[in-house]
């Protein structure tokens, strides 16, 4: 037992020296789908493969920046280890539900690289993978490496810089007889066959209203938009001037930068900027961005999963209310218990709502509260409810 402990301990110093930490397994994210809220629960799935056919939704944005010290080699850190790969591919679905996951690192020497490395038949929606730092060989993207077999990629983006040696995308690396609609990226992207600003290479797939803004750079098949294409690429755009490319030849349509600040070019082209899309001059620095992306402005308490405040499958929104959230409490059979440190911007109790606390535990309103009808009952600011509270009028 002496010799375990003593082994353990070199082991951790050792870790220490080279300047990296011993990495745990991670946390399972549960429910159905399972639920994804933090960097561990990241690092649960990317480690357990048998997992890689479940539904899984995301609940809050991540911070993936730890990552530029994951899986040192001796040399370098390799960071982020791809979900999904030749002999188990990701096959299941994952539900971004309008969250990011910022500065992810990869910096590998294999092929099928990117937050997921190898999908087929799977859905992957309602993602922005912001920030990334991806370095791989073939097959590389911001999001995806290899896009394979139906699989659908929809109402996502990136940003950063994604580099590689053949198939390199901006989002999505290599998609073979699949669907990648609705989509952007802005980042740089860099190799030497087959490079594009959202898709490296494009087969038997089809790629459409979708746009890219960020610089592509390559020897040969090289695309503003796709690198390599031999399949529809439909009302899609890119920037030729930020993108340094200027080809028109069926892989995207270069468009000058205020043309992609400007809205009739996609509405021209029969984009939905009612329920998918939008455009206000000032976000995402004046392009387009996706609506699933912009934060909720309240939400309703369901008590769906339990009586937590701090579980984001009580609310309609699936997202836990925060200081720029209004909370609206109806009268349902399973009311809300305060059992963390819990926030909101106004808070409304319809008749018959009950609000409890438990721990000493309680809610910051940042506004004010509310009745069913409407009247103010406590005038605003910083309100710090500890008691319970219990509407009837």
């Amino acid at each position: 037992m002496k010799k375990t402990k003593l082994v353990v301990a070199i082991m951790m110093l050792i870790g220490l020296a080279m300047g990296t930490s011993l990495m745990a397994a991670g946390t399972e994210p549960l429910g159905s789908p399972r639920e994804v809220s933090t960097l561990d629960h990241l690092l649960w799935i990317s480690t357990n493969s048998s997992s890689w056919g479940d539904d899984f939704i995301q609940t809050a944005n991540i911070d993936a920046s730890a990552t530029n010290t994951w899986n040192y080699n001796g040399l370098t850190y390799d960071g982020w280890s791809p979900i999904g790969n030749v002999t188990t591919r990701f096959e299941g679905n994952y539900d971004g539900n309008g969250f990011t996951i910022d500065g992810l690192f990869i910096n590998r020497t294999t092929n099928y690289i990117g937050f997921f490395g190898y999908a087929s038949g799977a859905t992957i929606q309602d993602i922005g993978v912001t920030n990334v730092n991806i370095t791989g060989a073939e097959q590389v993207g911001g999001l995806l490496g290899r896009n394979y077999d139906s699989s659908i990629i929809s109402n996502s983006y990136s940003t950063g810089s994604v580099s590689g040696s053949s198939f390199v995308g901006g989002l999505v690396g290599y998609t073979y007889n699949s669907t990648v609609s609705n989509n952007y990226s802005t980042g740089s992207v860099s190799g030497s066959n087959s490079v594009g600003g959202l898709v490296g290479h494009n087969y038997l797939s089809t790629v459409s209203n979708s746009y890219s803004t960020g610089s592509v750079s390559s020897f040969f098949s090289v695309g503003g938009l796709v690198g390599y294409n031999n399949s529809p690429v439909e009302n899609s755009f890119y920037d030729s001037e930020t993108s340094g490319r200027s080809d028109n030849t069926g892989k995207g349509v270069p468009k000058t930068t205020l043309q992609m600040k400007t809205q009739s070019t996609f509405t021209d082209a029969g984009w939905d900027f009612t329920t998918i899309w939008n455009m206000d001059g000032i976000t995402n620095d004046g392009y387009a961005f996706l609506r699933v992306f912009a934060p909720p402005t309240f939400t309703t308490w369901t008590g769906a999963s339990s009586t937590s405040w701090c579980f984001a499958g009580n609310w309609v929104s699936g997202v836990v209310p925060d200081e720029t959230m209004d909370a609206v409490i109806d009268p349902v059979a399973t009311q809300p218990v305060i059992d963390c440190v819990a926030t909101c911007k106004d808070l409304t109790l319809h008749t018959g709502a009950v609000l409890s606390h438990t721990g000493g535990n309680a809610v910051t309103v940042h506004g004010d509260v509310y009745n069913s009808a409407g009247k103010r009952l406590i005038v605003g600011g910083s309100i710090i409810l500890y008691s319970n509270i219990n509407i009837e009028d």
